[in-house]
């Protein structure tokens, strides 16, 4: 799952992604994939927005704070945590 951070920060950019998907899978009438792809990556954004908090996040990862064009990539590791993986846009 992949964000873009340019001008706002995670947290606003993880709540758009999910406002984005949830209108998504209302439109949606496809094929189960798709629909699973898109619910997956729904709960992923609904845990990460659940779990996460968001000052600390941004006080500890200065780089999230929206500032600068960035991508972020949440993806879950071994322990199934949902960790941030950061990429330049420019």
């Amino acid at each position: 799952m992949r964000l873009s951070l340019d001008g706002h920060c995670i947290e606003t950019a993880a709540r758009r992604e999910r406002a984005r998907i949830e209108a998504r899978l209302l439109e949606l009438d496809g094929p189960d994939s798709a629909l699973r792809a898109l619910g997956d990556d729904l709960a992923l954004l609904t845990e990460f927005l659940r779990d996460t908090d968001f000052a600390t996040l941004r006080t500890v990862r200065p780089d999230l704070d929206g500032r600068a064009a960035l991508t972020v990539e949440l993806r879950r590791d071994d322990a199934g945590r949902i960790t941030c993986y950061t990429h330049s846009s420019r």
